[in-house]
């Protein structure tokens, strides 16, 4: 539901109230027009408000929260995938073809999280990042290490993409 979609119906819920309230004083006899009857209206709005302020408040304080946490994803993912294309750098000359397909799994995840059109393609495109994580897999195990700094490095590389490739989770209840 869009946000002008739900302006339209609190709008119309709001003046409807009204409408009906104005309408009600009209039928209503003088006896529950006395001041007893509008203290008691009166009563029951000032409890409604400060209820109706604690309940948007939590729900900016949860969405605030959630913000926070995937803030804090993206920024982790990030930290990760170049701490692991460092790492891919000094590798040597194998490293090319491995870099360019980081960075085009990266262009696909961020297209992925926020594309360029609104057209719903997406979902190939989900389904071809899913697979880049095992291909750079796949690729750098393929590399011949020729000494033991070299083999070091390899399973170095591969803990990073192990690192940058788990699934995370953020709630975004509120």
């Amino acid at each position: 539901m869009s946000s002008v979609s739900i302006l339209v119906i609190t709008f119309t819920c709001i003046f409807g109230g009204a409408l009906i309230g104005f309408l009600l004083r009209a039928v209503l006899r003088e006896d529950h027009l006395r001041d007893n009857s509008r203290d008691v209206i009166k009563l029951g709005a000032g409890v409604i408000a400060p209820l109706t302020a604690l309940v948007l408040s939590l729900l900016v304080g949860s969405a605030k929260s959630s913000f926070d946490a995937m803030n804090t994803l993206i920024m982790q993912s990030g930290a990760k995938i170049m701490t692991f294309d460092r790492a891919l750098d000094q590798y040597g000359p194998e490293k090319y073809e491995v870099r360019n397909l980081l960075r085009n799994n990266v262009a696909t995840g961020i297209e992925k999280v926020w594309p360029d059109s609104k057209i719903k393609e997406a979902g190939f495109k989900a389904s071809e990042a899913s697979t880049g994580a095992e291909n750079l897999i796949i690729k750098i195990r393929d590399f011949k290490p020729v000494n033991e700094p070299k083999r070091s490095l390899q399973s170095e590389v591969l803990r990073h993409i192990a690192e940058a490739s788990k699934p995370k989770s953020v709630s975004l209840d509120y």
